[in-house]
């Protein structure tokens, strides 16, 4: 009888271990992962924030925006950044539109500003003046915490049958 009971111990132990394993409200972050993976669920990796960047001539002969990255420090934490492809001829008296994009994940609301200041290793006309709109709707998104991310796969409607069966 003690080796029966030793044996049922066992085996009791790993389908309770298993169970756990498999359990997302328990279960350790790699496992979450694994179990996210299993189901066809991924964690949101978040978004950069997007600013419009007006480039306005104010010259009467057309002026040239080199190719390169040009970048506009928000603040001292954020920076936004964008790149010319090819070298970008601006009419007289004109402007053009670009997007730039946050160095980093997560939302970075900006208010719309007649004058910034923007910087690139090359060099700038001086007839060249940058602005910006309103970015209340290119805002980015934050990453998802472990404890959203366990949330979402527990109470995913979709996700739901597979846990059981996995479980």
């Amino acid at each position: 009888f003690k080796a029966i009971a030793k044996g049922f111990e066992v085996i009791n132990n790993t389908c309770v271990t298993l169970s756990n394993k498999f359990d997302p409200s328990s279960c350790t972050v790699s496992d979450l992962n694994s179990i996210a993976s299993l189901v066809g669920t991924e964690r949101l990796k978040g978004s950069a924030s997007g600013l419009h960047i007006i480039v306005t001539n104010k010259s009467g002969l057309p002026q040239t925006l080199l190719s390169g990255i040009y970048s506009y420090a928000f603040d001292d934490d954020t920076t936004f950044i964008f790149e010319i492809l090819e070298d970008t001829v601006i009419k007289a008296n004109s402007y053009i539109t670009v997007i730039a994009m946050s160095e980093n994940i997560g939302s970075f609301p900006v208010t719309s500003q007649s004058s910034i200041t923007v910087k690139s290793d090359r060099n700038i006309p001086e007839d060249l003046s940058f602005s910006c709109t309103d970015n209340s709707s290119l805002l980015g998104t934050v990453a998802e915490t472990d404890l959203e991310f366990r949330k979402r796969v527990i109470e995913g409607y979709d996700n739901q049958d597979s846990i059981v069966e996995l479980q």
